[in-house]
């Protein structure tokens, strides 16, 4: 069987518990690092972080048990994006709280993605409208908790990657888009990026589904649409960390 990356960035992507006074809820998030910066960075979507007490988000270890990094004051810590409209944040993960309580960091095995990964401006410009995609989350809170497994989609780019749809700084993606799936990471899915984690091409986060605007108030219909921020906008936080 010929290999792809898709474990290596399972084990990148994390489901989110949000505590929250207006009601608990559940996200998705990847975790990143910057070059040159020590720090190791949640990231998710500010709309997920907004409000929040804590977040709860599941860890991949090396232990036989179910591994989990609890972070407090979330609202405090998480760094949001300079432009209003970009729903992204940064929360940075260096002092999690693990549990259980007699695991060490050494025996974490989550992955990192890493700058060099993500699709430049440029880059994204030179796609072809339709790419294709994966996506790794935790649609209405499914996760595998135990293993550290989220759930994959793969897809198609639905409007191109390197043009802001309606003069917005997103595109749109063509997968199953269900609650749940804010902050999943998506990738460039062709042989070349999915032949080793080294090529990994981070293409977006995915930030919120699209329901059928004619429905109803109340009974929004969601479709297989959803929005994404380009990863090339994770670029900005450099200038505010």
């Amino acid at each position: 069987m010929q290999y792809n990356s898709s474990w290596d960035l399972n084990k990148a992507s994390t489901y989110i518990y949000i505590t929250k006074s207006a009601g608990n809820t559940v996200a998705s998030g990847v975790f990143f690092k910057f070059n040159n910066i020590n720090s190791i960075f949640l990231i998710t979507n500010k709309h997920v972080a907004m409000g929040a007490e804590a977040f709860t988000i599941s860890l991949c270890s090396s232990i036989d048990d179910a591994t989990f990094g609890y972070i407090t004051d979330v609202s405090r810590k998480a760094i949001f994006h300079p432009q209003d409209a970009v729903d992204l944040c940064l929360v940075q993960i260096d002092d999690l709280k693990l549990v259980p309580n007699n695991i060490t960091f050494d025996e974490l095995l989550s992955n990192v993605i890493h700058e060099d990964m993500i699709t430049s401006q440029q880059e994204a410009k030179l796609l072809n409208y339709c790419e294709d995609i994966i996506l790794f989350g935790s649609p209405y809170g499914i996760y595998d908790t135990r293993n550290n497994l989220s759930i994959a989609y793969k897809g198609i780019t639905a409007t191109h990657a390197g043009t802001d749809w309606y003069n917005n700084s997103h595109f749109m993606v063509d997968v199953p888009a269900w609650p749940g799936l804010s902050g999943s990471a998506i990738y460039l899915c062709t042989p070349e990026t999915m032949s080793s984690f080294e090529n990994t091409k981070l293409l977006g986060i995915f930030c919120k589904s699209q329901y059928n605007p004619h429905s109803a108030p109340g009974t929004e219909e969601y479709i297989h649409l959803g929005k994404a921020i380009p990863a090339y906008k994770l670029l900005d936080f450099k200038n505010v960390l």
